[in-house]
């Protein structure tokens, strides 16, 4: 039996191409206006924000069931750091409306990908079915 994650093979393919260029590349800079002025906990962060993106990959490469509940927290994650960053970019006083669309942008795509994970996801009860066909 293959082990699946997702009913649509295109929802798999682009949590891979995310988490290959959003979590690795973009996500941590995207960030940077969520901590101004921090210093060493901001790297950390970061760092850490990093390494559970690199955990997440590495389960969807190996289809783990509980990688959808990890991608759950990571883009719930990511959109509370990112509507955070946006009141920061909000109460910043240089009037550069450039990064809010950018903000905005992010999270309509982050929005996006928790939907289709959510939808698109193959629950427990039908894993169980699945592997109950030939049984009988």
């Amino acid at each position: 039996m293959k082990n699946e994650l997702f009913k649509e093979k295109f929802v798999s393919t682009f949590c891979l191409l995310f988490f290959i260029l959003g979590g690795f590349i973009f996500i941590p800079l995207n960030i940077h206006p969520f901590a101004y002025n921090v210093g060493v906990e901001h790297n950390f962060f970061v760092i850490s924000i990093l390494i559970f993106a690199i955990v997440i990959f590495i389960l969807l490469i190996s289809k783990k069931r509980i990688t959808i509940r990890l991608i759950n927290i990571y883009l719930i994650l990511v959109l509370l750091i990112n509507i955070k960053s946006f009141i920061a970019l909000f109460f910043n006083q240089y009037y550069d409306y450039s990064h809010y669309y950018l903000k905005g942008i992010i999270t309509i795509f982050l929005i996006t990908l928790l939907y289709l994970v959510n939808k698109y996801k193959v629950s427990f009860k039908q894993v169980g079915e699945i592997n109950n066909i030939g049984k009988e």
